[in-house]
């Protein structure tokens, strides 16, 4: 599969970067072992290290020091196990972060725009 930042084989193995870090390894080691697809989690993202600093540093790829493919996922999982952080809207899901409490709404051009993009 072609896609922005280099062909992917299907099928694939997918290591998770939920929070932007896959653990114990760096980019350079990851790509090493083979791997051209990433997951991180939206939602997760979004509460840590927020889109400020996705912004700030250019985006996630540029945050991560990662140059290969990145798939994010919708966060959905974080509507059914975070449901007492969450109100659905016909603009969205209103996330409370579990944290601070401050509010977020993720709507499929939030996903897209701010924590997905290059």
């Amino acid at each position: 599969m072609k896609l922005a930042h280099g062909v992917t084989m299907l099928p694939t193995f997918m290591p998770v970067a939920t929070q932007a870090a896959i653990k114990g390894l760096t980019p350079q080691q990851v790509e090493s072992l083979g791997i051209t697809l990433i997951l991180n989690n939206a939602y997760h993202l979004n509460l840590r290290p927020g889109t400020k600093v996705l912004d700030e540093a250019g985006g996630a790829h540029v945050f991560q020091g990662w140059n290969r493919n990145m798939l994010t996922d919708s966060g959905g999982f974080q509507l059914v196990s975070l449901d007492k952080f969450t109100t659905i809207t016909e603009e969205g899901a209103l996330f409370s972060s579990p944290f601070t409490g401050e509010p977020t709404m993720l709507t499929v051009n939030y996903h897209r725009t701010r924590v997905e993009r290059d």
